[in-house]
């Protein structure tokens, strides 16, 4: 039976991808296209936050069951924000060690429901091996031990972290005591590079794996530059980051003898978690202010904790949650929001 290896690419988008294949610029990406099948009118899940978009991927189940709604939200049981590092000053309000706790150990093991089952699980049940490169969302079967850079050890006050849960290969860059970190260059797993969560990292380890003679049945290898780059970038010009992630599948497909080999030993996917869209260059005109628009009412702070206040606003980036902590008014406040659209 052949191996299957998904490529998550961020923020891969179909138009872009067309562009690029008209300018014949993304040669793995077009041979994998012509030799298979390609998709483009996908939807994905609401809301497009990696973290939620990433948990339906594997779970195959919508936010609503497997409990992740977003990389910010807020827990009224706890009475806390949580928050899977996005946002340098909100996570900095927050804490760097709670959010850090968060997104290493609480997002798998606490918050993604334990009434639905993980691909990795499931495979595991089924007697396949599977592995995760750099994906957030890795609930197996497996226990791994986590082991921060010095930097960041210092940064999180040196916090202690449980074993967390993957499948058989788990890598989540330089973040986790594993024998492949050896064998990764030391340049990938510094902090200029994001600590391993980049590009370069993650196809490596996925050659030494395919190198290795005991290939996974099922790999994840989570792409996440082209969302870097988009981000910085207009969305409509986003050529040049996808020409850089079909550089990395030719490195992939050139680890077999020949790329028809390649397709012949394993089923390759690639596919994206969602897309980007620009809305303007005036923030005044596209951005919601919600501390203008909710200013009648009393909304927590970040590093506050949830006390008489009536509102927590958890943003999103693309979009926001907003939690009426009162029942009362709640009626006044999606009038007031809805007075905006």
């Amino acid at each position: 039976m052949k191996k299957v290896i998904l490529f998550l690419v961020d923020s891969l988008m179909p138009e872009i991808l067309d562009d690029c294949r008209r300018h014949r610029t993304v040669p793995a990406l077009n041979f994998l296209i012509e030799r298979g099948k390609f998709w483009p009118d996908c939807v994905t899940v609401f809301p497009t936050m990696t973290a939620s978009v990433d948990s339906s991927l594997l779970t195959g189940v919508y936010p609503d069951r497997h409990k992740v709604p977003g990389l910010v939200w807020y827990d009224p049981e706890k009475k806390e924000i949580i928050n899977y590092i996005n946002g340098l000053s909100t996570v900095w309000k927050l804490g760097i060690g709670k959010c850090a706790r968060n997104v290493i150990t609480n997002l798998n093991e606490v918050h993604l429901s334990k009434e639905v089952t993980t691909l990795f699980e499931e495979l595991a049940d089924r007697g396949k091996t599977s592995a995760s490169i750099n994906a957030i969302i890795h609930r197996g079967h497996k226990k791994h031990r986590v082991k921060l850079p010095f930097l960041l050890q210092v940064a999180t006050r040196f916090q202690s972290y449980e074993d967390i849960s993957g499948p058989e290969v788990l890598t989540l860059g330089a973040l986790l005591d594993t024998d492949l970190n050896q064998q990764i260059p030391a340049h990938l797993q510094r902090a200029t590079k994001m600590y391993g969560i980049n590009d370069e990292y993650a196809v490596h380890v996925t050659r030494l794996l395919i190198q290795s003679g005991d290939q996974p049945d099922f790999i994840l290898c989570y792409l996440p530059d082209n969302d870097h780059e988009v981000h910085r970038k207009n969305p409509a010009h986003a050529e040049a980051a996808l020409i850089k992630v079909d550089h990395h599948l030719q490195e992939i497909l050139n680890t077999f003898s020949s790329w028809d080999e390649a397709i012949e030993e394993c089923v390759f996917i690639v596919i994206s978690d969602h897309g980007q869209t620009r809305i303007g260059k005036s923030r005044r005109e596209f951005n919601i202010d919600l501390d203008v628009l909710l200013h009648s009412f009393s909304m927590v702070e970040l590093g506050e904790q949830p006390n008489h206040h009536d509102v927590v606003v958890c943003n999103n980036e693309r979009s926001a949650y907003v939690y009426p902590l009162k029942p009362e008014i709640e009626k006044q406040l999606i009038d007031k929001l809805a007075a905006d659209s």
